[in-house]
């Protein structure tokens, strides 16, 4: 649906879509506006394909064979990587089926780069009722001074889900879920893509690894907590300084990095607006390369045949045996050095001090009439 549309000529809803999102795409009408050429160059097959598909926000239609062609190749290709990717894998194995929570993060970042930060503080709060670690997007939206209501509606949200599923399961549910995860200790395992993950593998006793270095427990916590403080501290004010699309992007990936339970399979929670950052040609490539290809590395075959033969891991504990960790942080890197988005789309920004006084009515407001005058 990014990059194909039906076959009236010079009316396309999709240009008419991305001209009310604020897309590049539908501000800069030519072929090379389009993602997916300037990655492919324009050559081969797929570089015709992606060609005319940005053609086809100017009423030139593909080839019936193109429009096949990406109808079966696209959707084998994404099968073929997901099912060959750590989070699919992850996901399969261990029934934490992630994704779901991708829907009330996904509705957070849409609704709030639209200016409706109440609605969009709803489904926040529902989001961090069911995961804690979501909660530095809540802090963002205090910091933000367009934001803050949204800190309101999380309040409201994250208050009415817990009181719902009190109601219905009882408050011993909650106890006991706070029993439980009280009892976590094993930090350590590889599908733990966090920095705690990453800390406890490489310098503390595990049943599946070999550390490097044993270090007192209490050193690995005070540097587990250490690093994650100065990241998300970092990550929190990079935030308050870049678009919606971006901050939301690096906040949700630095929550995964930054908190104790940062499994892979909660990956799913920062696609939308990654890949839309992507799609915007915003990320750097070779970073996003390194990630894809760290996350698709799966750890757990070689490392089980290592301890059969009784090897010892002690570096590979803290390289490949952390390709998640260091996937992980390659995704965070890109989200902090996106490149930053056009003056047209500029609306969902926070808007600064002096275009205040200049402009009464704020930068989104001058960028929503913009964007009408284009249409």
């Amino acid at each position: 649906i990014f990059f194909f549309e039906d076959q009236r000529p010079r009316s396309s809803a999709l240009v008419s879509f991305f001209l009310r999102m604020g897309h590049p795409f539908g501000q800069q009408f030519g072929p090379n506006a389009c993602p997916a050429k300037a990655y492919t160059g324009g050559r081969g097959t797929v570089g015709r394909v992606a060609n005319r598909g940005c053609m086809a926000g100017l009423g030139v239609s593909p080839s019936a064979r193109e429009r096949h062609a990406c109808a079966v190749g696209v959707p084998a290709s994404l099968w073929l990587w997901l099912a060959a990717s750590a989070v699919m894998s992850a996901t399969v194995l261990l029934g934490q089926w992630g994704a779901l929570l991708a829907w009330p993060v996904t509705a957070f970042w849409w609704l709030g780069r639209s200016g409706r930060w109440f609605a969009a503080g709803l489904w926040l709060g529902f989001a961090i009722s069911l995961k804690l670690f979501l909660a530095p997007l809540s802090g963002w939206c205090l910091l933000r001074r367009d934001a803050r209501v949204a800190v309101l509606g999380s309040l409201l949200g994250a208050t009415a889900a817990v009181a719902l599923g009190a109601a219905v399961y009882g408050p011993f549910a909650y106890l006991e879920w706070i029993n439980q995860l009280r009892s976590v200790s094993w930090y350590w395992g590889v599908t733990n893509a966090s920095v705690w993950g990453w800390i406890a593998r490489t310098w503390s006793p595990s049943p599946y690894f070999t550390a490097v270095a044993h270090l007192p427990i209490s050193w690995v916590y005070g540097l587990s907590i250490a690093l994650s403080t100065i990241v998300g501290v970092i990550s929190l004010l990079r935030a308050q300084h870049v678009d919606v699309d971006q901050a939301v992007a690096l906040l949700v990936i630095a929550s995964l990095w930054c908190s104790p339970l940062g499994w892979i399979y909660y990956g799913w929670l920062a696609l939308p607006p990654v890949l839309w950052l992507w799609l915007d040609g915003r990320l750097p490539p070779l970073l996003v390369l390194a990630g894809a290809v760290l996350l698709l590395w799966s750890p757990l075959p070689i490392f089980g045949w290592l301890s059969v033969r009784g090897v010892q891991t002690g570096w590979w504990s803290f390289t490949l045996g952390s390709a998640y960790f260091w996937g992980l942080t390659a995704f965070l890197l890109a989200a902090y050095y996106a490149r930053p988005t056009n003056g047209v789309s500029r609306g969902n920004a926070p808007v600064s001090s002096a275009e205040e006084v200049s402009n009464p009515l704020g930068g989104a407001r001058k960028s929503l009439i913009h964007l009408g005058a284009l249409q």
